[in-house]
């Protein structure tokens, strides 16, 4: 492997620069070498502190002896594993020769791997979860900005969190029926239904002889309408409202009022049903029309 732009790039073990420095397969512990140098180590041959991939097979070992800004003196350690589970875990540490104030053991350092393509799916993020299975509440978060990665997982825990409330809120009720399936469409239908809104133009007049007043408010329908007098058959189509405004099962409205004494105890009425259609019944003809009121919820979606 050869160490291009700090980048591992496979090459022949059998002809590479650790022979040139004189150094080729290192064995012994791995925390003593101090000089400059790269070279082979089989970490089944070896002692020492190893990298986190926990790969026993062969490593190349980059060391570069250095001095911080208060002149102390230590060494740069890379170590890049060949092949198997450990193949592209590139791992570094720094390690002081003698105890002191920044590192008290003396230290052999800590490895620290790199992420990479490798191995960022493998890598373990310790962050405070704010998710709930059964969550009770709504719960206020912030702007997400940038900064630890650790962070942006609790800001996504506490989203994943809100979701499930506004799941639960929604309930189980299947309203693909109404207002298109969408809440907002269920929250505007239901909203217009309560608003007062004149549907009479929307009917169907069959009998060129009625008229009509009809309208919703409250979720509810009404109808105002009149049998006419003189009608020879017992029973007949007055008028249709669209199927959407009809009730979910029949509705009758006897004659609310009657304008001739004469037929004042006549059995008469109208009956609406769920496909809108409004038929009229009497036992005799009228002598004077007779009004009635259809009142009904507004059932279809």
């Amino acid at each position: 492997m050869k160490i291009i732009n700090n980048l591992p790039k496979k090459i022949d073990l059998t002809n590479t620069y650790q022979k040139k420095l004189g150094i080729g397969e290192f064995e012994g512990n791995i925390d003593a070498i101090k000089e400059n140098s790269i070279c082979t180590f089989w970490a089944n041959k070896c002692s020492g502190h190893f990298p986190p991939s926990n790969f026993e097979g062969l490593y190349i070992l980059k060391t570069e002896h250095t001095a911080d800004g208060e002149g102390r003196q230590f060494s740069v350690q890379t170590a890049y594993p060949l092949g198997g589970a450990g193949e592209g875990r590139v791992s570094v540490r720094m390690i002081y020769g003698e105890a002191d104030s920044a590192d008290p053991t003396g230290s052999t350092g800590t490895w620290i791997e790199i992420p990479s393509e490798f191995t960022i799916k493998d890598f373990d993020i310790d962050f405070a979860s704010k998710d709930d299975e059964n969550p009770a509440s709504w719960t206020a978060m912030g702007k997400i900005a940038s900064g630890k990665l650790k962070d942006l997982f609790g800001s996504v825990s506490l989203m994943a969190k809100n979701l499930r409330y506004l799941w639960k809120l929604c309930g189980t009720t299947n309203i693909a029926s109404i207002g298109g399936g969408t809440l907002t469409g269920a929250v505007s239908k239901l909203n217009t239904d309560l608003q007062y809104r004149d549907i009479s133009k929307e009917a169907v007049i069959i009998n060129p002889s009625v008229t009509l007043s009809a309208y919703i408010e409250g979720g509810m329908v009404y109808a105002r309408s009149f049998i006419p007098a003189n009608l020879p058959e017992q029973n007949g189509l007055l008028f249709q409202l669209p199927e959407k405004y009809a009730p979910r099962l029949p509705v009758h409205a006897p004659v609310a009022y009657f304008t001739n004494a004469d037929d004042v105890g006549e059995m008469v009425g109208a009956t609406v049903s769920p496909d809108g259609k409004v038929v009229y019944y009497q036992t005799h003809p009228l002598v004077s029309y007779g009004g009635f009121i259809f009142q009904y919820p507004l059932g279809h979606a």
